[in-house]
């Protein structure tokens, strides 16, 4: 999609990644002002992408000037050349291909590289169709079971399930998505992902997501979405948070990523906010809404 991206680079390193769509970037502004004061020594990267080469230089021009002496580089790119801005003699250069050292650190990281936003999409698209109605039989064979359990009892299946996810059958990723309509079970799953695990607890709710029929799939991808931002994938955690906005743009779930990206704050934050978080999920218990199974 057509959008400027922002790095924000402290001491070499990236601190935080903002995406804006191009056609929101009077509204997202504000979010950069608020960036730019969270981070007064940083330095800024920025790179706007569209087809349209005028509309991208336009946009990166705003940015330019809002960062001011903090801009470490500015590109704009058409997909298939790009520019580097305020070089004396501007020229074409083409984009290159994904290098296999990248891929490397990509793959060493635990985090896989796509060429397309729909690649992404497609790793957490709810059940759809004939693969839905299917996997709504056998939610309903699982319903009364689950829906009669102890809490205690709930949790440790919970447990019981997340020690096998490798191993972990179409019918067992339906019930850990169902398990997570229970109170106590969501509490166990929020206190799993840690910045250790993000990456492989991500990966786990990114099957849940496939196989859970769209209209009990929220919890799931608001837990891809959490365990996605905590491991450093904003482009999923984006993609999670436009689903599950579809789905019920109040999902309690889904404001702990919403806030992390207001408050900009970075996936380091993700341990003290996750105490937060949980905290307040504890005093919500008595207005929480359990998903209906």
């Amino acid at each position: 999609k057509e959008s400027v991206v922002i790095m924000v680079i402290e001491n070499n390193c990236v601190e935080v990644t903002i995406r804006m769509d191009i056609c929101q970037l009077e509204f997202d502004l504000e979010r950069f002002i608020d960036l730019r004061e969270k981070y007064p020594g940083a330095l800024f990267f920025v790179a706007a992408y569209s087809v349209d080469l005028g509309l991208a230089s336009s946009c990166a021009e705003r940015i330019e000037r809002l960062v001011g002496d903090a801009l470490m580089m500015s590109v704009v790119s058409n997909g298939r050349s790009f520019w580097i801005r305020g070089e004396a003699e501007p020229r074409r250069r083409p984009v290159p291909e994904i290098s296999l050292t990248a891929r490397a650190e990509f793959a060493g990281a635990g985090m896989r590289m796509f060429e397309d936003r729909s690649d992404l999409v497609a790793l957490v698209q709810p059940a759809e169709g004939e693969l839905a109605n299917e996997n709504m039989v056998l939610m309903a064979e699982l319903v009364e079971e689950i829906t009669t359990m102890k809490e205690k009892d709930a949790v440790e299946r919970f447990k019981f399930l997340m020690a096998n996810q490798e191993v972990l059958s179409k019918r067992q990723l339906l019930e850990i998505g169902m398990l997570t309509s229970r109170y106590w079970t969501l509490i166990c799953a929020l206190s799993r992902i840690s910045s250790r695990r993000a990456i492989p607890e991500c990966e786990l709710w990114q099957k849940v997501c496939r196989q859970m029929p769209k209209q009990y799939a929220l919890t799931a991808i608001a837990l891809t979405a959490i365990s996605a931002w905590a491991g450093g994938n904003g482009a999923l955690q984006s993609i999670c948070l436009d689903i599950g906005s579809q789905i019920d743009p109040n999902s309690v779930l889904l404001q702990i990523p919403i806030t992390a990206n207001q408050m900009l704050q970075p996936p380091t934050e993700w341990e003290p906010m996750r105490q937060i978080f949980l905290s307040e999920f504890l005093n919500w218990q008595d207005t929480f809404e359990k998903a209906e199974v």
